[in-house]
This record gives C-alpha cells, structure tokens and sequence, in this order.
C-alpha cells in the first residue's frame, strides 16, 4: 500500500463475508456496502466492477429469487439470485413471508448500492478491497478491472486491493502492477485449513492494517458501543428469561 495516502472510504468487493467482516473490525468500514454478507458467482472481479459500472442491473430482481435452503440455528433462509449467480444466507428470516423479506431487503440493498455509487461519484480517495476465495488472477484482470471503474468514475481516485489465495505461498508477497492497484498473495483461503465464510482472518486482518482512513477510530467507537449494546441485550434477555 502507498505511504502516506488516507482514503475517504473503504468498500469491500466481496467474494466472501471475510471481506466487510475484517474491514468492520478495523474500522475501516464507515457504511455497509452492497457486496457485503453476500456470495459471489465465482467470476472475475471484472464481474464485481461491470456490476457496478453498469448500475447494478437486474441484481436481485424478485422473479429471479429462489430459496435454497434455511438455518434454523441462525433463524434465516438462504436464497439465491437464479439470473446472475449471487446468494445471501442471512438476510431472510425464517417464518417471516418472503414478500415481506424481500421489500425489507430490496429497500436495504437500493440504499448500500447508492452509497457505494455516491462515494465512488465524490471526487475523494476511494479503496475497493477483493478478496479471492479460490485461486489467482490471470496477468492483467485485476489491472483491466481497476482500469475500467477508473475510467467509469474519473472524477474520483480509486485504488484497488485485491488479496490472492496460494497456499504454497509462505509469507505475503505484495505486488503493485500498476500505480494504486494492489495484490496481495498469501494463504488466504486454504479451504482444507480455514471456514469458508472467514478464511485465514488473521493474515486477512494483517494486510488491511495497512490501509490508512479518515474516520477510522471514530467507527471503532461505534463498533465497539453497538457491541455492547448488543450484548446488554442479550443480558437482559437472559435475565428476563430466568425469572
């Protein structure tokens, strides 16, 4: 990562939960995104930019939705957009109609892609973070990606990290092809060691120290109070519960 340079804001490219879960836990994510909690289709990540460059066509559309399965431990169903590929597993809730559902979420994800859309509009210093869940990139797609939103969104600097997975790599080796885009490669996501939702968080959280941004301790704060929050919470249930 480039010295000195402080981002505006940081937004998470998918492929996995890992991605806007390691950036949350470091403050780096003021604001939820529209590929956080979601799986990807497994494609490029030129498929992630065209998403975005293209204004998010037909993402989610209601008629392409079907549920595959549900998580009573978690209370939640898992659906998936049949059109393009993506899926979510914990957005619907299990009992409630999927009408109900999917207006709640519909209106939750217009609000994550528009102030995706909006910070990438502002002018400012924008980061979007990737993390591969299986295998590198061939030469020049992460440079054809960053090349393409770059040049969708001119007014504003963009710069791309992209974490590789090989686990025959023993430390991170960092690459910077070209000037603002970033690759990182490392043991990210040996799916015979790590879960697949988190991966090797630890080596994950190791490269992101890294990045540098406006706000950050401020989102620590409000992480930290919201966690409480929720845990009082439980407290209180448990407490209620016992009576």
């Amino acid at each position: 990562m480039k010295k000195g340079v402080v981002y505006d804001s940081v937004w998470s490219l998918g492929q996995w939960c890992v991605t806007a879960m390691s950036l949350k836990d470091l403050g780096l994510r003021s604001a939820s995104g529209p590929f956080d909690w979601m799986g990807g289709p497994h494609e490029l990540i030129g498929h992630y930019v065209e998403m975005i460059v293209e204004g998010f066509p037909n993402f989610f559309r209601k008629e392409n939705m079907r549920k595959l399965r549900e998580n009573p431990k978690e209370g939640t169903e898992h659906w998936v957009d049949e059109g393009q590929g993506w899926d979510i597993r914990h957005e619907f809730k299990i009992g409630v109609p999927f009408e109900e559902n999917y207006a709640k979420y519909r209106a939750q994800l217009d609000r994550r892609i528009e102030r995706l859309l909006a910070s990438l509009r502002s002018g400012g210093q924008v980061l979007l973070v990737h993390v591969r869940g299986e295998g590198r990139y061939a030469e020049g797609e992460v440079v054809g990606a960053a090349r393409r939103i770059r040049a969708a969104f001119p007014g504003t600097k963009i710069d791309l990290l992209v974490l590789e997975p090989d686990n025959s790599v023993k430390d991170i080796v960092f690459e910077e092809p070209e000037s603002g885009v970033f690759v990182a490669i490392g043991d990210f996501y040996d799916m015979r060691r790590y879960d697949v939702v988190r991966g090797n968080k630890p080596l994950i959280l190791s490269v992101f120290r890294r990045i540098r941004m406006r706000g950050r301790w401020r989102n620590l704060l409000r992480a930290h109070i919201e966690s409480l929050r929720k845990r009082l919470l439980r407290r209180g249930k448990k407490r209620r519960g016992g009576i």
